[in-house]
Formats: structure tokens, sequence, C-alpha cells
């Protein structure tokens, strides 16, 4: 009788486990409603900067991990900007439309992507930059090779959320999974070649700015960017 009790516990323990599953799987694709161009969505020109043509660009890429980069990401946007005093900014933007964990295609950070292709991390930091009303969590650190020095600023996004750490990131995604949604994500990074660090993180965070206020409010949700804060 015991046994058979137990058996039946264990039973409805499996039941409901799966009626659970069922109703909180999400079911609505965040991707589907915005349906994300980045060749649209990011001006090619804006504050006296101007994207050069691909061919002039100092965006380096191995082989290998643009192969890799194209499988897991919809959308990859890697441009360099220039201005009238010929200072140089590169941008990169990746949007996957998927961001569960199971699905294997989630943003991977500068801290994964660089040292693959052979830069060392230096100085890792969290902190914020100002845009119009948000204030924007960002990550910086200083990517080496050999002789060249680039600092970098970036955030990622989960949804309509700008995170720069982890917990925010799983903490959102769990959010938007409860409310139903299957929420997409992205990585925004700028870069510049640059000794003086703190001088580019500066330059960056003007960069930036420049770029999210010449895009309409309206889309600025879309890289996390919302009136009263991120």
């Amino acid at each position: 009788m015991k046994r058979l009790y137990s058996q039946s516990f264990f039973a409805l323990i499996m039941i409901g486990a799966a009626v659970a599953a069922f109703f909180l799987t999400p079911t609505k694709r965040m991707a589907d409603e915005k349906n994300i161009n980045l060749e649209n969505l990011i001006p090619s020109a804006f504050g006296g900067w101007k994207a050069l043509p691909q061919e002039n660009s100092s965006i380096v890429q191995a082989p290998d991990v643009e192969k890799t980069l194209s499988k897991l990401y919809t959308g990859l946007l890697m441009r360099t900007y220039v201005n009238a005093s010929g200072e140089r900014m590169m941008l990169a933007i990746a949007y996957g439309p998927d961001q569960r964990d199971n699905i294997g295609k989630q943003v991977h950070k500068p801290e994964i992507c660089y040292p693959a292709q052979g830069f060392i991390i230096k100085n890792p930091k969290s902190g914020h930059i100002q845009i119009a009303q948000s204030e924007v969590p960002v990550r910086r650190m200083v990517a080496s090779y050999g002789e060249r020095v680039e600092p970098l600023t970036y955030w990622l996004t989960i949804g309509n959320k700008a995170v720069n750490n982890n917990k925010d990131f799983k903490l959102n995604q769990v959010r938007y999974g409860l409310a139903g949604w299957v929420a997409d994500g992205m990585i925004v990074r700028v870069s510049t070649i640059d000794n003086n660090v703190e001088a580019a993180y500066e330059k960056q965070a003007y960069f930036l700015s420049a770029l999210l206020l010449a895009m309409p409010a309206d889309k600025r949700k879309y890289l996390g960017i919302v009136a009263g804060g991120a």
C-alpha cells in the first residue's frame, strides 16, 4: 500500500511538472514583433561621424571567428566610423532572436570572443554612461594583442533591457519567460586603438551618446535604451 501511495505521489508530481512546463513555456517571440534589420536601424552618418566603406574598416576578425559569428547571430553589423579629425571608432553589434539557454545561441561577450583571437583581456570593470535621460550599464576593458591596445565599451540586451553582467541577464531572461516571451538579445560594442585608455573610454561614451540620440526614440529600445533608465 505504501509503495502504491509513493508511486501515485511521484506520478502526480510528474504530471504537475509537465502541466507547469506547458503553461510556463514561452510562446511569443519578441524577435517576430521587432523584425530588426541592423543595417537600417543604425545610422551610417551622425554627429560628425561617417561610416567608412567595409574595405577600409579597422575591424579585424579571424575567418573561423567570422564563420562562428554568422552561425550564432541572425544580425551582425560591423562598421568603422571616422570624424573630421581622422579619429576612428569601431562599432560591432550582434543580434540573436532567441536567448534561451538550451538553444546555444546566446550573445557572446568580448571576454570570450577576444581571447579566441589571441587577445589578452585586462582591467575589466563595470560602469554607466548617460544617454539622454537614460543611465546605461556598461562593461569596459582593454584588449591587447602585441603592440595593439584596444580599449572597449559594451553592453548586452535581453529583450528591451540593457545589462552589463550575467546575473541581470539571467534575471531578465527569466522574467520575460514567465511572462510568456522568448526574449531576443544583442551585444553593442565600441572600441578604439588607443594607448590612453581613460581618454578612449570618454570618447566612446560621447560616440555612443551621439549614435543613440541620432536614432528615433522608439527604436532606441531595441538597444536597451528607454526613457528614465535602462
